[in-house]
C-alpha cells in the first residue's frame, strides 16, 4: 500500500509542478518562451502516464483502479472538451496542411498533438487529483504569479516601457495568466483558514495588481471588469444573508458592484483626459475608439476570417470543420483583404479573436464544440447548492463566485488575443478543477476484470504514445536547435557547416523554422568563400521546405532574396528569374500583399525590367492606395527614375512625412538608399552612361528632400535626431563620374 501511495503522490507531484510552467524558459532553442514550456508540458505528461501505466500493471494497480471516479468523464464539460477535440481531429484530417495541423509550429506550440496533450493532462488531473493536491496547485500557482508580476513590475521601472518579461515574454500573456492567479489566490482564500496564508494571497494580489497595470493590456482589463461584475451579480443573487468570515457576502458584492459603476462612468465620461495617460493600465485604454487601428485591423481580420469558411467560397467542408489547427495563415492569405494595411502590415496566423479563431481552424462544429464547454462551466456555478451548513454554503459561493469571475473574464479578454502554452496549461487545469467541484456524491467505479485490463492497455498506449511523441517532436528539435543556436552565438560558419547534418535530420515540425535561421546565417555570409559549401546545402533543405509546406508564401519570399543576392553578387541572371517565380508564386498564395508586390519589383529592377516595375508598383498602390506603407513603396520605387518629375514623388514624399506628420526614421533613409542603389547597379552593369547619371542625380536629389523633411521635422520636435545625409559622397561620385565616366565609380 505504501509504495501505492508513494507512486500516486509521484504522479501527482508531476502534474502539480506544471504550475511551474511560466517560469520555463530554454535560452538555447528557438522561441525560447514558448518551445521551452511545450517541451516541459509534453515531458510531464509523457512521465505521468509512464509512471501511472507503471503503477495499475503492479500488485497495487487494481486497487487503485478500483478507486477511481470515473464518474466525472461523463461531466458535461469533460464531454464538450472531449467533442472539440474529437471533432478537431476531423478538421486535422481535411487541413490544406496536415503536417502543420497535426504538429503545429515551435513558435506557437500548438498543433492537433499538443490538443491531445493537454485533453491527457484534463485526464490525468481527474484520475488522480483530489481536494488537497487542488490546493497545492493552486498554492504554487500563486507563487510562480508572484514571480512573473515582480519580474513584470522590476522591468517596467527598469525600461520604462511595458514588460515582455523574463519569463513569459509578452505582456499580453502576463496579463492573461495573471487572470488565472488571482482565480487560484480566490480559491486558497475560500478553502483556507490559517491567517497566514490568507495574508501571504493578498499580498501577492497587490503584486498582481501591479503586474496587470504595468502589462497595459486593453483585453485583460475589459475581461477582469466584464468578470468582476457577472461574480458580483451572482454573488448579490445567491449570498442572502450568509457571512463568510464575519462578512456579509450580499453587502460586499452591492458594493463592489457600486464601486465598479461609479469608476467606469467616471471612466467614461473623462476618457480622453491628460489624466489617464498617466496612469499604467489606464492610459492605452483610454485611446480606444471604433477608429484606432488595433480595432479596425481585428474587424478586418475578422471579416477576412469568415470569408475563408463561407460555403460559398470554399465549400460546406470548411464551413463545418474549418481549416485545420495551425493553418489559420492559409485561409487568411488566400483572402487577403488589401484594406488591412491601412492599419497593419505583419503576417497574422492568429485572428486576436479566440472564436475567429476556432471557426476558422474547426469550423462551425468546432465552434459548438467550443462554446459549449464554456456554457457547462456557466451552468455549473449557477447550480443550486445542497448544503445546510452555513460555512459550507459560504465556501461553495465563494467558489461559484471565483469560477464566474474566471471565467467571464478570461473568456472576454480572448476576444482580443489566442491561447498560447502559458494560459492553455492553467485554462485546462481550471476545467479540471470545475469538473472537480460537480463531482457526484455517489461516484461511479469500475470493478469489472475486463473493464480494469482495458484501462490498464489504454494507459500503457497513452504512455507509449506520448513518450514516443516526446523524443521525436520534442527532444530531437531541442537537440538541434541547441546545437545551431550553439554555433549560431559563436559566429561558428565552420560548426554549422560540419553539424548541417545533425541541425537538420531527422524533418521534423521545427525544421522550417530551424532551416530558415540556417539559410538566413548562410545568406549573411555569402561574401565568404568558405560558406558555398554552406550555401549550397541551405538551399536544398529550403527547397525541401518550400514542398512540404507549398502554401507558405514567406518561405518563398525569403527564397527570393536569396536567389536575387546570390544573382547580383555572381551576376547570374538566372539566379534573379527564379527569385521572380518564387516572388509571383508568393502573391498567388497572399494576393493582395504589397510588400509581395515591393519585393517583386525589387527583382524586377535587378533584371532591368523597368516598364514592368513601373506596371508592379501601380498594381501595388491600386490594391490600397490609403495603406500605411503604400506611398512608402510607391516613392522609393519610382523615385530613383522619375527624372522629369513624371510620378511627382518630390511632392508625395513631402505629403508623407510632412503633411502626414510620419516621425522620419533612419529605416527610412536606408530604404530609400537601398533601392536607388539598385537601379544605379543595373545601369553601371549594363554601362548606361545616360540613365546611371540621371539616377546619380535623382539619388542626390532625394537625399537633399530627405534631409530638408528631417530638419523641419526636428524643429518642429517630432524626431529628436537627423540622420547622417549621404549627399557629399554622392555629389563627389558625381564629379568623378563625368570626369572619368564609370571607370571613376566603384560600387
Amino acid at each position: 500500500m505504501t509504495k501505492t501511495l508513494s507512486i500516486t503522490k509521484l504522479a501527482k507531484l508531476l502534474l502539480i509542478s506544471l504550475a511551474l510552467t511560466p517560469l520555463i524558459v530554454t535560452q538555447n532553442t528557438l522561441f525560447p518562451f514558448i518551445f521551452g514550456k511545450t517541451l516541459y508540458l509534453r515531458l510531464i505528461v509523457a512521465l505521468f502516464w509512464m509512471i501511472l501505466t507503471f503503477l495499475v500493471f503492479s500488485k497495487k494497480g487494481k486497487n487503485f483502479l478500483e478507486k477511481i471516479n470515473f464518474g466525472l468523464f461523463k461531466d458535461y464539460i469533460f464531454l464538450s472538451v472531449f467533442a472539440y477535440i474529437g471533432l478537431a481531429f476531423v478538421s486535422t484530417l481535411t487541413a490544406p496542411n496536415i503536417t502543420r495541423a497535426i504538429f503545429g509550429t515551435i513558435e506557437r506550440g500548438e498543433g492537433y498533438t499538443n490538443l491531445v496533450v493537454l485533453l491527457a493532462l484534463l485526464i490525468g488531473t481527474l484520475l488522480v487529483f483530489e481536494k488537497k493536491d487542488w490546493l497545492i496547485f493552486m498554492a504554487l500557482s500563486v507563487f510562480t504569479g508572484l514571480l512573473v508580476a515582480l519580474d513584470a513590475v522590476t522591468m517596467f521601472i527598469v525600461t520604462g516601457w511595458r514588460p515582455n518579461g523574463s519569463f513569459v515574454g509578452n505582456p499580453a500573456f502576463i496579463a492573461t495568466y495573471l487572470i488565472f492567479v488571482i482565480f487560484a489566490g480566490l480559491v486558497i482564500l475560500a478553502y483556507e483558514d490559517r491567517r497566514y496564508w490568507r495574508y501571504a494571497v493578498y499580498l501577492t494580489m497587490l503584486f498582481v495588481i501591479a503586474g496587470l497595470a504595468v502589462a497595459n493590456t486593453r483585453g485583460s482589463f475589459v475581461g477582469i471588469f466584464a468578470g468582476i461584475i457577472v461574480a458580483s451579480i451572482y454573488l448579490a443573487k445567491r449570498a442572502g444573508k450568509v457571512k463568510f468570515r464575519g462578512v456579509r457576502m450580499r453587502n460586499l458584492s452591492i458594493e463592489i458592484l457600486i464601486l465598479t459603476a461609479i469608476f467606469i462612468s467616471i471612466f467614461g465620461l473623462t476618457l480622453r483626459s491628460p489624466v489617464w495617460d498617466r496612469v499604467p493600465g489606464f492610459d492605452r485604454l483610454s485611446e480606444i475608439s471604433f477608429e484606432d487601428s488595433t480595432v479596425q485591423s481585428r474587424l478586418i481580420s475578422a471579416k477576412i476570417s469568415l470569408n475563408s469558411i463561407r460555403p460559398s467560397n470554399e465549400g460546406w467542408g470548411r464551413t463545418f470543420f474549418g481549416w485545420g489547427p495551425d493553418n489559420f495563415n492559409i485561409a487568411f492569405n488566400k483572402y487577403f483583404d488589401p484594406s488591412f494595411q491601412k492599419y497593419e502590415t505583419l503576417w497574422f496566423d492568429r485572428a486576436h479573436n479566440r472564436l475567429i479563431d476556432v471557426i476558422t481552424m474547426h469550423g462551425l462544429f468546432g465552434l459548438v464544440a467550443f462554446m459549449s464547454i464554456w456554457f457547462f462551466v456557466f451552468r455549473s456555478a449557477f447550480k443550486k447548492i445542497q448544503e445546510n451548513d452555513e460555512k459550507l454554503v459560504a465556501r461553495k459561493i465563494l467558489i461559484n463566485t471565483a469560477v464566474l469571475f474566471f471565467a467571464t473574464a478570461y473568456f472576454v479578454q480572448n476576444l482580443f488575443l489566442f491561447d498560447q502554452v502559458s494560459t492553455f496549461v492553467p485554462l485546462f487545469m481550471f476545467l479540471g478543477f470545475v469538473i472537480y467541484l460537480n463531482k457526484s456524491d455517489k461516484p461511479t467505479m469500475f470493478d469489472s476484470p475486463r473493464r480494469i485490463l482495458l484501462i490498464k492497455y489504454l494507459f500503457a498506449s497513452f504512455a507509449l504514445l506520448f513518450i514516443t511523441f516526446f523524443i521525436y517532436n520534442s527532444a530531437i528539435p531541442a537537440f538541434q536547435m541547441k546545437v545551431f543556436i550553439q554555433h549560431l552565438l559563436a559566429k561558428d560558419l565552420t560548426g554549422v557547416t560540419v553539424d548541417i547534418d545533425r541541425i537538420t535530420l531527422p524533418y521534423n515540425y521545427a525544421q522550417a523554422e530551424i532551416r530558415s535561421k540556417v539559410f538566413s546565417f548562410a545568406t549573411a555570409n555569402l561574401n565568404n568563400p568558405k560558406a558555398s559549401l554552406l550555401i549550397n546545402k541551405s538551399i536544398k533543405l529550403m527547397e525541401e521546405v518550400i514542398l512540404n509546406e507549398p502554401a507558405e508564401p514567406r518561405h518563398l519570399l525569403e527564397m527570393s532574396y536569396f536567389y536575387e543576392s546570390v544573382g547580383d553578387l555572381q551576376n547570374r541572371l538566372d539566379y534573379i528569374k527564379v527569385g521572380e517565380e518564387k516572388l509571383r508564386t508568393a502573391i498567388d498564395l497572399a494576393p493582395g500583399r504589397q510588400d509581395l508586390y515591393y519585393n517583386l519589383a525589387q527583382n524586377l529592377i535587378s533584371q532591368g525590367k523597368l516598364d514592368e516595375v513601373k506596371k508592379t508598383t501601380r498594381e501595388l498602390i491600386a490594391l490600397e492606395p490609403n495603406s500605411m506603407v503604400g506611398g512608402l513603396y510607391e516613392t522609393a520605387l519610382l523615385g530613383p527614375i522619375d527624372w522629369n518629375g513624371e510620378y511627382q514623388t518630390n511632392e508625395k514624399i513631402e505629403k508623407l512625412f510632412l503633411e502626414n506628420e510620419i516621425p522620419f526614421r533612419g529605416k527610412y533613409l536606408i530604404f530609400y538608399r537601398k533601392i536607388g542603389e539598385r537601379y544605379l547597379k543595373y545601369f553601371y552593369k549594363e554601362k548606361n552612361l545616360i540613365d546611371f547619371r540621371k539616377t546619380l542625380v535623382r539619388a542626390i536629389k532625394i537625399e537633399e528632400l530627405l534631409l530638408d523633411i528631417q530638419s523641419k521635422q526636428f524643429e518642429d520636435r517630432l524626431i529628436l535626431e537627423i540622420q547622417d545625409s549621404d549627399v557629399d559622397n554622392l555629389k563627389n561620385g558625381l564629379i568623378k563620374f563625368d570626369e572619368f565616366g564609370f571607370s571613376g565609380i566603384n560600387l
